[in-house]
């Protein structure tokens, strides 16, 4: 049997959102993607759905991004946090804040597959993922 889970991106409106867009609605784990503009969005959206995956991209400021994993860490210990960076020098930060994985900018496709594929095996909400 094939589990699907919601999954949420928290990003600025534009080719990279529209890119993990694409990229998740095709994934065979999501049943469906929801989008957050802003940190209120996302605990909206992580509190009334709670989507097993969220991927966010550090197009967002750090201190914004960091308050968001640590409140979503707190709502919903076992949502998997995938975070896109833009350099190697965030990635202990939002490590650190709770982030579940992280993917540098400039990621295959593959790779982001990968990711959260590995990611979701390891949610006690989520049974055995299988393709």
């Amino acid at each position: 049997m094939t589990y699907r889970v919601p999954a949420l991106i928290m990003a600025r409106a534009g080719r990279m959102r529209d890119g993990l867009q694409v990229l998740l609605a095709t994934a065979p784990q999501i049943a469906r993607v929801d989008l957050a503009d802003n940190a209120s969005d996302l605990f909206d959206i992580v509190r009334n759905t709670t989507p097993l995956l969220v991927v966010l991209d550090t197009n967002l400021t750090d201190t914004r991004i960091l308050a968001a994993l640590k409140t979503i860490k707190q709502v919903q210990p076992d949502t998997r946090c995938l975070v896109i960076i833009d350099n190697l020098y965030r990635q202990m930060a939002v490590k650190d804040a709770g982030a579940d994985g992280v993917l540098l900018r400039g990621f295959s496709a593959i790779e982001f597959f990968e990711m959260v594929k590995a990611m979701l095996a390891q949610s006690t909400l989520c049974p055995t993922i299988e393709e």
